[in-house]
């Protein structure tokens, strides 16, 4: 097996990483990559590496076995239509992937995972506010209210003192002084209404009333934020508190 990383000289520069897996014969194949890492040291990246490598087909059975009990136990729809089932049973299990735990910072919804392209972000592996909260009235549809609630009680852990609550959060934000120093964290003001949304979604769905109680003296916050937006009509003005990206590619604040 060879590697191939990206690198930049004086003189040249490539911005392509690969792997040769050698030669296949003629037929199927199979080949095996794991990859480990620590915060504590290379002694227990390498204890995982080969905990991984050792008990990999028992990691795939449990795995297999894992998404087949919440299929199971979350809405289940018999479609006429094979594709259609595949993509509605696949797309629940991908909702589920994005419930990441972060160990410097708990654990949350990402937006996604997608390829870094030129910059060394990880895709849209962070927490975004506005994608969790949606993602969270998809999850309740289902029936999974446990990781509904587990994205709530994240997203509102970062919630600002007047009531903002995040936009993005960083995968590396407890490295650096995320929440002050840089203009991204609270950059749009969509979240907060969706906040207040989507627990209210989760109550009505789940009975939860419990957790909402607990959670009062937050939603009220970012009620006092929304109220803060309103012009002399009672409606909510964007300029000025963030009303974020446009996705067709501009960005604005």
């Amino acid at each position: 097996m060879k590697f191939q990383q990206e690198y930049a000289t004086n003189y040249s520069e490539s911005h392509e990483n690969s792997i040769d897996l050698g030669v296949i014969s003629k037929g199927k194949d199979s080949r095996l990559i794991v990859i480990a890492a620590s915060m504590n040291g290379r002694a227990e990246a390498e204890s995982t590496y080969q905990r991984l490598l050792s008990s990999f087909a028992v990691k795939e059975r449990e795995a297999a076995d894992y998404y087949r009990s919440y299929l199971a136990h979350t809405v289940r729809l018999d479609l006429p239509d094979s594709q259609l089932q595949k993509a509605y049973d696949w797309s629940r299990i991908s909702v589920l992937q994005g419930l990441v735990t972060n160990p410097f910072l708990g654990t949350g919804l990402i937006a996604g995972y997608r390829t870094s392209g030129e910059s060394q972000r990880p895709g849209f592996a962070w927490f975004f506010g506005r994608d969790s909260l949606w993602t969270s009235l998809a999850l309740d549809a289902e029936g999974d209210f446990a990781s509904t609630r587990i994205s709530l009680e994240f997203i509102s852990k970062y919630q600002r003192s007047d009531g903002k609550i995040p936009h993005e959060i960083s995968q590396g934000a407890s490295f650096v002084d995320w929440f002050k120093a840089y203009p991204y964290p609270y950059a749009s003001a969509d979240a907060t209404p969706l906040y207040i949304i989507a627990m209210n979604e989760y109550v009505a769905e789940s009975g939860d009333a419990d957790f909402a109680r607990q959670k009062w003296e937050s939603l009220w916050n970012a009620y006092q934020f929304l109220r803060s937006t309103y012009d002399s009509q009672g409606l909510p003005q964007n300029f000025g508190f963030g009303h974020g990206w446009w996705k067709a590619g501009r960005c604005c604040r």
